[in-house]
């Protein structure tokens, strides 16, 4: 079976984990972290792991991913969580403890004092119990959603497209940027239906598609200015100068998904499921959380949370939703914070003063584990641009 950890199953003693320790804030905290997840996960462990994989395979062998093991480990290290080496070694539980945790640091920027599984481990009721220093109290559940069948399919349609893309613009020779320039690309509809024909992704059609796709931008006068440009019916590619000096191309992908009814089915009832946790205490308000990472497409759909919070019964003891929209712009990592409002949303006062809104209007949350990045100004990969709206809605809260 193939691994990607160490023969000897030391996966925190990679000499690789060097550069990522150095970016640290804080170095010792990282390190005595990594430390906690070695005794947590042992080498011996490791080495027994089998297939299907082990999340902590992929969270290795990707660069942006051990960002992620690094604030992991450090959150293992200032919450104690109870239960924490069983929970990571259970390969259906470790992302969500995972996400879990993150969020403890998340809520810590932004200022609250925390207690973990208020109710007990084991017991029916929030993730957290978040205190400000203006005496308000907030109930937390976190939610990290897992892909649909649909929305995996349609994530590898639009990846193997994007790859294909970026193969054949690298063969024309006049397809260049004058600095560094970020592409996102959005395919249509129609494109990822034919991908997916059949129910499996078809790499030939993909390709065929991705070489129709070149012809037309390589039809047009490059460098190019900043702006979108349709590529016929399937789909449309935008330019945005300011991703460095290094004149290169920056890819991403914007997949929308196919059935969006049936996707938001799925999140509202992680909504309703993650309300019911809340109401196991009712001393205070409640604010759930999900961690989109996994599932980016819900994303998508905080205007339509907004409106659901704002009719649905079960909802009025909710302050909102936040949405952490978790990426890596520039190799570092960055959590922009999306927000939908909820009837008790005046209690989040002192938590809306934190963090940073950039220039753009994105509301950004840095844990503190790794420096602030610069925001890249236009949605991360894969995600919904900035929203005008939602951006005016965030200013208006924090004033």
């Amino acid at each position: 079976m193939w691994t990607p950890f160490p023969a000897d199953g030391e996966w925190t003693r990679d000499p690789s984990w060097e550069e990522l320790l150095c970016a640290a804030v804080n170095r010792s905290e990282a390190e005595l972290g990594l430390d906690d997840l070695r005794r947590a996960l042992p080498p011996a462990r490791v080495q027994a792991l089998e297939e299907p994989l082990h999340p902590l395979a992929w969270s290795y062998v990707f660069r942006a991913s051990r960002y992620s093991l690094v604030e992991l480990g450090t959150a293992v290290r200032r919450f104690s969580p109870s239960q924490i080496a069983q929970r990571l070694r259970d390969s259906t539980d470790f992302e969500g403890t995972a996400a879990e945790l993150r969020v403890g640091l998340e809520l810590q920027a932004l200022g609250a004092r925390l207690k973990h599984e208020p109710l007990g481990r084991g017991k029916a009721g929030p993730d957290w119990l978040a205190t400000w220093e203006d005496r308000c109290h907030l109930l937390v559940e976190v939610k990290c959603p897992l892909c649909s069948h649909r929305s995996e399919l349609i994530a590898r349609a639009g990846g193997d497209l994007l790859l294909e893309l970026m193969r054949e613009l690298e063969s024309v020779p006049h397809v260049r940027p004058d600095t560094g320039t970020w592409v996102e690309f959005r395919p249509s509809r129609q494109a990822l239906m034919r991908i997916t024909d059949g129910g499996r992704v078809n790499g030939l059609i993909a390709s065929r598609l991705a070489a129709a796709i070149a012809r037309q931008l390589a039809a047009l006068v490059w460098p190019l200015p900043d702006g979108t440009y349709e590529v016929g019916d399937l789909g449309r590619v935008s330019l945005q100068r300011g991703a460095g000096a290094e004149a290169k191309f920056h890819f991403s992908g914007a997949f929308s998904d196919l059935d969006n009814d049936y996707e938001f089915k799925r999140l509202y009832d992680d909504l309703q499921g993650a309300a019911r946790q809340l109401a196991e205490h009712p001393t205070y308000p409640g604010l759930i959380v999900i961690d989109a990472h996994r599932d980016r497409g819900v994303l998508n759909f905080v205007r339509a949370v907004t409106e659901v919070l704002a009719r649905e019964g079960w909802a009025r003891r909710l302050a909102g939703v936040l949405f952490l929209d978790r990426d890596f712009p520039m190799q570092v990592p960055d959590c922009r914070v999306r927000l939908a409002p909820g009837p008790r949303v005046d209690v989040l006062n002192e938590a809306l003063k934190r963090g940073t809104l950039c220039a753009h209007g994105g509301w950004h949350v840095y844990n503190g584990v790794f420096p602030a990045p610069e925001c890249p100004g236009w949605g991360h990969a894969g995600t919904p641009s900035f929203d005008s709206d939602e951006v005016l809605r965030m200013r208006e809260l924090r004033e």
